[in-house]
């Protein structure tokens, strides 16, 4: 019965840790599609993708990406200029986002989310919501500041707030691109807790930088 038990024990080990892999993989190669794309439809059926893995694996992290890849969306509807729909997509990415921070609150990483779907709400009615967006935006944000100081991603977010927003409603490109180079500072020694956690901005910063040089 002993050694029943004890294969028993190593075959449900390896099962978990093949099932681990094959999640891992899967994950690793829609991320991949999700930093390298921004069309509104590849970004809206890659979050179908990963709300499809929710079934298999409710890791926080599978909420998280489907969170982030509906915001993509947004950002590039908005982009597009194609308001209608952008509410509905960042109400969708807010469920998401929620799940993922109630899976893991500790994470500074779904507070940035929530400060991103403010600015994608802000964005499509600015004279109505810049101020109580802004501000909600900039609670969710003070509170991922809380959790992880050092965080690339906080400056990113705060980065992209300063050069994109108008001068005449208080941004800054040359500050913008002073936050974009600490974020760029903070990457050096950032690193992430597994292959699969959220490590995007970078690129951001990098191109960013790079093109106003030129």
């Amino acid at each position: 019965m002993k050694k029943i038990l004890i294969s028993f024990a190593l075959m449900m080990s390896s099962t978990f840790a093949f099932a681990q892999g094959d999640y891992t993989k899967s994950m690793a190669e829609k991320i991949d599609r999700l930093h390298s794309t921004e069309q509104a439809d590849d970004l809206g059926a890659i979050a179908f993708e990963f709300d499809r893995m929710i079934s298999g694996n409710d890791s926080w992290l599978t909420y998280y990406y489907t969170s982030y890849a509906y915001i993509k969306k947004g950002r590039a509807m908005v982009k597009a200029n194609k308001l209608m729909e952008v509410d509905e997509i960042a109400a969708i990415a807010e469920k998401y986002a929620l799940v993922a921070q109630e899976k893991n609150p500790t994470s500074a990483e779904v507070p940035i989310l929530l400060k991103m779907i403010h600015s994608l709400r802000m964005m499509v009615d600015p004279a109505k919501r810049f101020a109580s967006e802004t501000a909600l935006g900039n609670a969710a944000l003070e509170k991922a500041v809380k959790l992880d100081p050092k965080n690339p991603r906080i400056s990113i977010v705060k980065a992209e707030d300063l050069y994109f927003t108008p001068q005449e409603f208080g941004g800054s490109k040359e500050k913008g691109l002073k936050m974009y180079q600490t974020a760029l500072d903070q990457f050096k020694s950032y690193k992430p807790a597994s292959s699969i956690d959220p490590n995007w901005g970078k690129e951001e910063a990098t191109y960013l930088i790079s093109e106003s040089k030129k």
